[in-house]
């Protein structure tokens, strides 16, 4: 799948210890739109991954990449992971009032330990790296730490 789509992504993941759905689960970048896109009912493992291209292309098959219908833009908007079932709407995850400019080939997320910002290496579908301060460099050899230009093309 990696890197033919050099397309932004959007993770869900599920830490376990139990199974979990996305049912009734929407990605907006709109707050007056909260179920913009419908994430399909995908039953999720202990620590797997469910990648979201936002791509614009709105594809929901859950047997296929899903696409959104929206695209996330570069000098950062809000994004939003929506539980609604009903009349009740609540934020399960969201970047608000915006995330932060993206850079291309920098990918920005949740780190392992919690923090939040931009990763050393994009991951999509696998485990988040670190958090780095300055978000240009790759950290490509974790023994010595020596930094180098993340060679990758695309927002992420």
């Amino acid at each position: 799948m990696w890197p033919t789509h050099l397309s932004d992504w959007i993770e869900l993941y599920n830490p376990g210890p139990k199974i979990a759905s996305t049912s009734n689960l929407f990605l907006t970048d709109e707050t007056e739109n909260p179920t913009k896109w419908p994430v399909p009912e995908i039953i999720m493992e202990p620590n797997q991954a469910v990648v979201i291209f936002a791509s614009g292309k709105d594809r929901q098959n859950a047997n296929a990449e899903l696409h959104t219908n929206f695209k996330l833009g570069a000098k950062g908007e809000y994004l939003t992971l929506i539980h609604s079932a009903g009349s009740t709407t609540e934020q399960v995850s969201f970047f608000g009032p915006r995330y932060p400019k993206q850079e291309r080939g920098i990918s920005f997320g949740l780190a392992p330990e919690g923090s939040t910002g931009t990763l050393s290496v994009p991951t999509p579908g696998g485990r988040n790296t670190e958090v780095v301060m300055w978000g240009i460099w790759a950290r490509c050899n974790s023994v010595t730490r020596d930094p180098c230009a993340n060679l990758l093309f695309g927002l992420f």
